[in-house]
């Protein structure tokens, strides 16, 4: 199965994210696409020499646990069948870090994430493949005033800057929804922050006003954007 965001991307991408974990692969295009980066999606190997000739990806994102052929398996295949040139390869797993350290090593990849990540991890791989982001990650607009360079709309940037009116994993979530509207699952993966204590603190932010559900996720409320609309004031 091939996912992608944008039309472009049917053609060509600059990012291929591999994963048998659907909701991840959705995750990791959205947001990249939000950027300005056009990412596709597989949700498995299959026809992957294929859409590799035709896409030429400069970084490909892939998981390291798979049915029928692994991360590892599959790397080997591309690289007997085809010159990767400069596309960068990324090992992405839940494997303990000391283990996926040493299968990247071993396989020769260009870097590992390790699951769950955060979108600075995402930023460093997309980083060391030279890809440029069209919309900077503090610009992303998910229904909050648009960031004009010295206005208010550009104070509540940091999650330092959020972590003065919430709490700091509180404003790990408003942050991640400021960039997109997503599930539980996706601010888990996003955030870092265990499943469970994802789901107590969004129900925390929609009490206060922050956050609201929408369809099966959720999205910022009127608070939640006011944190950009006036600077946290």
């Amino acid at each position: 199965m091939i996912v992608t965001k944008d039309s472009i991307c049917d053609a060509a991408c600059d990012v291929l994210v591999i994963d048998d974990d659907e909701d991840t692969v959705y995750l990791l295009i959205s947001c990249l696409a939000s950027r300005g980066i056009h990412a596709k999606g597989m949700t498995s190997g299959r026809d992957l020499i294929d859409v590799l000739e035709r896409d030429q990806p400069r970084l490909i994102l892939l998981d390291v646990i798979m049915p029928t052929l692994s991360g590892s398996d599959l790397y080997k295949a591309i690289k007997h069948e085809m010159a990767l040139g400069g596309t960068k390869v990324y090992f992405l797993s839940a494997l303990p870090r000391p283990d996926l350290a040493m299968l990247a090593a071993r396989a020769g990849v260009d870097g590992y994430i390790a699951k769950p990540f955060t979108m600075d991890d995402i930023d460093a791989a997309i980083a060391a493949a030279g890809i440029v982001p069209l919309v900077p990650r503090g610009q992303v607009d998910n229904g909050a005033a648009a960031s004009v360079p010295g206005s208010a709309a550009t104070r509540m940037t940091d999650v330092a800057d959020l972590e003065a009116v919430l709490g700091y994993e509180e404003a790990m979530i408003v942050k991640a929804l400021r960039m997109i509207p997503g599930d539980l699952q996706m601010l888990h993966v996003m955030t870092g922050i265990p499943r469970d204590c994802v789901e107590a603190k969004v129900e925390a932010l929609v009490a206060l006003g922050y956050v609201r559900r929408a369809g099966r996720g959720y999205e910022l409320a009127g608070k939640g954007a006011s944190l950009w609309n006036a600077g946290g004031a």
